[in-house]
């Protein structure tokens, strides 16, 4: 069915008698897409080849043996007709002939091309990784592995997204300035709208510790944006997050109210809630909507990313706990999620959950 918004389409799909209806595509995907395959010589899929399933299945997928196990079975249909030919070669013994060791040779070949073909996937996902821990080192060392690949390749990971991490590494030694005049040159892209450059914008300001910078973008971002929720939603988390300031939060939400809320941005805003819950001291609510939202980034757990998102919510979540009384869970809660807050330098989420679990 075609319809000019997803507030539409819901409304097609209720008046035809269909319910619980969740739309499993974010209302920025072709922005977000063109961005991310900018330089990488990859069209976008064909809708009548990937489906919608096939799209919450790759959400769905966890970790690099998860997305290699699926990328090897996209490519059975040559790799198991050239496993079936070498048997046949070996199964009728020496000695070979030509036609045999074209066998023999076409396979390596194909499985060193179908290891080249993965090998980005690959280091995308450790950059991802690295960065959520900010082991900066670590960032700046895939980064030079990506740009030695694409020099090989031709395509990999795109110049922008290389770009964009190794300005959050530079930012997070404290040089903002040489991190903002690196990308500058996205400003106006052709395959970056603006809206998004100004979001990943405020994530220099992140790492670089200087929230209200932050906020200040990702409120400009969402203003520019295309009246979505999602970047509303980002700019109520960062508001409870690094300034505690529930209201703001709230005001932020509000201008959520009469939109629609894809799959994973409704999580968010269930633990953005849940946050401003915990704030405003009403626990058992707050653990109520924190859980729910945690539950429902379960799909997304293959993405690094979310690991940031779910021990923020988790550590509002061992607050409101231990102001409960539930000590116990509380401190398996923060125990687990402790590393990463460590590694992130999140010093006053640590300070607050220590002190709710003495209190």
């Amino acid at each position: 069915m075609e319809a000019g918004s997803l507030a539409q389409a819901r409304y097609i799909l209720e008046i035809r008698g269909y319910s619980d209806i969740e739309f499993l595509n974010d209302e920025h995907g072709d922005d977000i897409q063109r961005a991310t395959l900018s330089g990488t010589g990859v069209s976008p899929p064909d809708p009548a080849v990937w489906t919608v399933e096939n799209e919450a299945a790759a959400w769905r997928r966890k970790g690099i043996g998860a997305h290699l196990w699926w990328a090897f079975k996209q490519n059975l249909i040559v790799l198991g007709p050239l496993a079936y030919w070498n048997w046949c070669s070996v199964r009728s013994g020496r000695p070979y002939s030509g036609l045999d060791w074209v066998g023999f040779v076409a396979t390596p070949l194909y499985l060193a091309y179908f290891f080249l073909l993965s090998l980005p996937m690959m280091i995308f996902q450790q950059l991802l990784r690295a960065a959520v821990w900010c082991d900066w080192a670590e960032v700046r060392r895939y980064v030079r592995w990506a740009r030695g690949l694409r020099r090989l390749m031709i395509t990999g990971i795109p110049e922008s997204e290389l770009d964009f991490r190794e300005a959050y590494a530079t930012a997070a030694d404290g040089r903002v300035d040489e991190a903002l005049r690196s990308l500058e040159k996205y400003r106006g892209h052709a395959d970056m709208a603006e809206y998004i450059f100004l979001a990943r914008l405020s994530s220099v300001y992140e790492y670089a510790g200087r929230h209200d910078e932050m906020i200040g973008m990702l409120e400009e971002s969402a203003a520019k944006g295309p009246g979505g929720a999602s970047e509303w939603i980002d700019v109520a988390m960062a508001r409870v997050r690094h300034r505690r300031d529930a209201v703001g939060a709230k005001a932020a939400l509000e201008r959520t109210a009469d939109k629609e809320i894809p799959s994973l941005a409704g999580a968010a805003l269930l633990i953005c809630r849940g946050m401003i819950a915990s704030e405003e001291g009403e626990d058992s609510r707050a653990c109520e909507l924190l859980n729910e939202g945690v539950g429902k980034l379960d799909a997304f757990a293959g993405n690094p990313l979310i690991q940031v998102v779910v021990s923020e919510a988790k550590s509002y979540l061992v607050i409101s706990r231990a102001r409960l009384g539930q000590r116990d869970g509380a401190r398996a809660d923060f125990a687990a999620i402790r590393p990463l807050l460590v590694a992130r330098k999140e010093v006053q989420l640590i300070e607050r959950c220590q002190a709710a679990l003495a209190g």
